[in-house]
């Protein structure tokens, strides 16, 4: 049943075959290709971003939840491949602190991948192993309760929000007393 009512199934069908086979999988076998280690940082990058588009497109055009499950492990993978990346190219310290710091979107991508592995019950293990790619550890206080809740019992959790704004007023009824 279609989730999204602006558009028709057939529009995020062709969205997502595109998505699919242009932005991951043909940009996805090249990664390693690309001479440019800042480009090796902005394709991984992308690739995340592109698969978590996909997974939200395939729910707004009605595929069932468990039908996700392999969108889902294509986002693990992808932040696999991310932190591999990383972890074996050379970039400026401003270049890697651009690609890797916690904005708003990822942030919004990280709790997307974490929404759909709580609904298709991933394990706890699959769930920390995710946790665990995500990082940004004592980052964001709302990321972090959600971390601690999902399994991650030694995270530690900081303060408040990075994006205030916008989470503080959730922030403060989670860490508020159960009497409240």
């Amino acid at each position: 049943m279609l989730r999204d009512k602006l558009f028709d199934i057939s529009y995020f069908s062709r969205w997502i075959g595109f998505e699919q086979n242009e932005a991951i999988d043909s940009r996805k076998t090249s990664l390693n290709d690309l001479p440019n280690h800042d480009g090796r940082a902005l394709r991984a990058t992308s690739l995340v971003t592109s698969a978590v588009q996909v997974v939200v497109m395939r729910y707004g055009r009605g595929d069932a939840i468990a039908e996700l499950r392999d969108s889902i492990l294509q986002v693990k993978d992808l932040l696999e491949l991310k932190r591999s990346t990383f972890a074996s190219i050379q970039l400026e310290k401003n270049v890697r602190q651009m690609y890797e710091r916690l904005d708003l979107g990822r942030l919004y991508e990280n709790l997307t991948l974490l929404a759909f592995m709580v609904s298709l019950r991933f394990s706890s293990q699959e769930t920390r192993d995710a946790l665990d790619l995500i990082g940004h550890a004592g980052e964001d206080a709302f990321l972090d309760h959600v971390a601690r809740v999902l399994g991650d019992k030694s995270r530690p959790i900081v303060a408040q929000s990075k994006f205030p704004k916008i989470y503080a007023p959730l922030v403060e009824s989670i860490q508020a007393p159960a009497e409240q």
